[in-house]
């Protein structure tokens, strides 16, 4: 008995698998699906036809189920001819909707649309009050014109304020269908104004003061081409608010956007110069783009037409399907306010606005090329193609004014390269073509591949590649900028785990494999290979004038990018800047002060004077090529990056005794060119890594030491008296040194 209790039954080994024999499997091949009934495998036989039965007669996509169809074209929205249930009213609503002469009792028919935003309580029974009636407003409605392909966007303004919905609104909406109906294409803006109580009606040319622009005139599709009317509006009727039609002339509307083009656009170059008229472009547009050419004269009143064409810009509804103008309006005001990024209460608005746009754009698809276009402009195959071009021109605008802004406010980028899933901008020359003709001529010149592979399949292949392994991509001078502009993301990572202030002491190690190796190496392998492609420092300084063939307008800014980025990751600036200013907290600056005695003795401090001398070399030639400071709208990262420089040197010289005097009547040391000195020479390759060495900056030859630390600030001074506030914070800075040690 005891042998019989103990004795094991044995357990089938197909117990668990007999389930699955009674499962009925797909008859095709490579499919491995499993079913319980028969009737799933018929049904999941027909997902193997290539020609589902159920089409969508909006965008042409088939399906298998008839209820996978209707989800998918309920998705489109309402279309025109089409009926759709009416959306419940509430009686809060209706209170809302009353008016003294047209209320309860009125029996007045309410207009209910699909984009009203009244919420339907669970408890609404359906039935709507005495004396009312609700009615749908007819399909050819351009107000309520839905988009196709794209989901709707509300603007900011339009989601944090609460619009009252009144009967005179309503009554409004119900007279517009006798009016035209305006086309919502690509480069139109058809937009609904959300701080009026009037729908927006088609724009009419801008009223000027003295002479007005020539008047619009409504043509076909092939007349115009590229150009469509602008229907724009700037969302207030008060003249005060267009201080374009108040305050300027044709004429000299028609000077600022020549100074625009001639001196802006070529940093920006978002814009078809070829075909842009002025009578075609928005108010928006045009606004932004008066206000940019103001302000780089230095016209006193830039600021009070800024007020009014960010009041435009934000106030206009983003619809389903915003033009192209509204979104170049928008990159254009952030332009503007990066420019004045120093001054006061504008870094919030920098931020607000390039929010705005980077959220816009990948709602509509602009960074992966989703954004369809209109089938208005298909006839031409130029329009096509300028519009294509243009959306990827505002995709790599965004990129770079939102890795620009990261840099001056030091925080991660938004947008990071992976997203922009397009190809690299055509060519300068090909972008300038007229004609389809030309064109199509022009073409043949340009880089093979170009329109094949995408800027973020580039990256990756070149960043994940050995330096040493070739690739097949050559890219020019702006596929280059925009590569570094790229590598910030990681360049931020790397600088802000290096000089953490959760560490003991600053990362001075440069280990293989970590973060700040590889992002490094990344850098150095980059300007290298730009300099290899491109031969940019080479023909920069040869140049005695920014104009000519070899003055591309982003060479200065590439090449301060290029070594910013060294300076970010060497130099812990934040750290600098709070042992030399003080601070109140007694522990935590004798902890700063502990850890920049390792930082100083490491070579770091050397390399980070090296790259600031280089980065000096380049606004010192700005300086002679320009006769001044470069303009903040061409290069916004000029000020920033030249006083970081200033920081970082005049600390380092502070804490350095190298001439003979200060060293105690030591020997002569070799003497080292900062400026001039290439980064593969043997001699600045030794002082970099022992420090051994004197060290001379800029043709003055002022020698980096503690004795000369005056004269550094004031060589400083000099090319930092443009912009006050940063002249301002580096007085204070030089001022503090002298009661700082370490």
């Amino acid at each position: 008995m005891e042998g019989d209790r103990c004795r094991s039954v044995p357990i089938p080994q197909n117990v668990a698998r007999q389930p699955n024999e009674k499962r009925f499997p797909c008859p095709m091949p490579d499919c491995r699906k499993l079913f319980n009934r028969k009737e799933h495998v018929t049904r999941h036989l027909k997902s193997h036809n290539p020609n589902a039965e159920h089409q969508c007669h909006i965008c042409g996509r088939r399906y298998v189920r008839r209820d996978v169809l209707r989800r998918h074209v309920s998705g489109h929205g309402p279309q025109p001819g089409t009926s759709k249930p009416l959306t419940p009213i509430t009686s809060s609503t209706v209170d809302q909707l009353s008016t003294p002469d047209r209320g309860k009792d009125g029996n007045e028919d309410i207009v209910l649309g699909f984009h009203s935003g009244l919420d339907t309580p669970a408890s609404f029974d359906g039935n709507l009050p005495n004396g009312l009636h609700a009615q749908w407003p007819q399909p050819q409605d351009q107000c309520w014109q839905p988009s196709v392909f794209l989901p709707e966007v509300r603007s900011l303004r339009a989601a944090t304020t609460n619009i009252a919905y009144t009967a005179e609104w309503a009554t409004n909406i119900a007279t517009l269908r006798d009016s035209e109906n305006i086309s919502n294409s690509l480069f139109s803006d058809t937009v609904m104004p959300v701080n009026t109580p009037e729908p927006a009606q088609t724009s009419q040319p801008l009223s000027l003061a003295s002479e007005s622009l020539a008047d619009t005139v409504d043509s076909t599709p092939n007349e115009r081409q590229l150009h469509t009317s602008s229907s724009s509006s700037f969302g207030v009727d008060d003249p005060d608010h267009n201080l374009i039609g108040a305050h300027l002339s044709a004429s000299e509307i028609q000077r600022l956007v020549q100074v625009y083009f001639a001196r802006v656009h070529p940093y920006w170059p978002i814009l078809h110069r070829s075909t842009f008229e002025i009578e075609q472009a928005s108010k928006c547009l045009l606004s932004s783009i008066v206000l940019l050419a103001a302000y780089h004269e230095g016209n006193a009143d830039h600021g009070k037409l800024a007020d009014a064409v960010f009041n435009a810009v934000t106030g206009e509804e983003l619809m389903s399907n915003p033009s192209l103008h509204l979104l170049q309006s928008l990159l254009l005001c952030v332009v503007y306010c990066l420019s004045r990024l120093r001054e006061h209460g504008m870094a919030a608005r920098t931020t607000y606005l390039n929010a705005i746009l980077i959220s816009t754009c990948r709602s509509l698809g602009v960074f992966d090329d989703r954004y369809l276009y209109h089938k208005e402009i298909e006839h031409s195959p130029l329009s096509m193609w300028l519009a294509r071009e243009q959306l990827h021109r505002l995709a790599f605008a965004v990129f770079c004014a939102d890795t620009y802004i990261s840099i001056l406010q030091d925080h991660p980028p938004t947008v990071r390269y992976q997203e922009l899933q397009i190809p690299l901008p055509m060519s300068t020359g090909l972008w300038e073509a007229i004609s389809d003709v030309e064109r199509r001529k022009l073409q043949w010149q340009e880089p093979a591949g170009r329109q094949k592979v995408l800027f973020s399949s580039i990256l990756r292949d070149i960043l994940e590649e050995e330096p040493q392994i070739e690739t097949p991509y050559q890219l020019g001078l702006t596929g280059s900028h925009l590569g570094l502009c790229a590598l910030w993301s990681g360049v931020w990572e790397a600088a802000r785990e290096a000089h953490s202030s959760a560490a003991d002491e600053l990362y001075t190690k440069h280990l293989p494999g970590s973060p700040f190796f590889k992002w490094r190496q990344n850098v150095s392998f980059w300007r290298m290979r730009m300099e290899e492609n491109c031969a940019l420092q080479q023909k920069y300084f040869s140049l005695m004038t920014t104009d000519g063939d070899n003055a591309h307008p982003s060479r200065a800014l590439t090449l301060i990018l290029g070594h910013l980025y060294h300076l970010h990751m060497h130099a812990p600036v934040n750290l600098i800047q709070t042992v030399a200013n003080g601070d109140e907290n007694s522990t935590r600056l004798n902890e700063a002060r502990k850890r920049l005695r390792t930082w100083i003795n490491s070579p770091c401090p050397r390399i980070s004077v090296w790259n600031a001398a280089q980065i000096s070399r380049v606004i010192e030639h700005e300086s002679i090529c320009r006769s001044g400071l470069p303009d903040a709208v061409q290069n916004p990262c000029a000020i920033t990056s030249l006083l970081t420089s200033a920081i970082v040197v005049c600390f380092v010289a502070h804490l350095t005794s190298s001439c003979s005097s200060c060293a105690g009547g030591a020997g002569e040391s070799p003497s080292i060119d900062l400026f001039n000195s290439p980064e593969n020479d043997t001699g600045l390759a030794h002082w970099r890594d022992t420090g051994v060495g004197v060290t001379s900056w800029s043709s003055s030859g002022i020698v980096v030491c503690r004795c000369k630390t005056q004269e550094l600030a004031s060589w400083f001074r000099g090319h930092l008296h443009k912009d006050a506030s940063a002249e301002a914070e580096f007085v204070v800075f030089v001022d503090s040194l002298q009661s700082t040690s370490v």
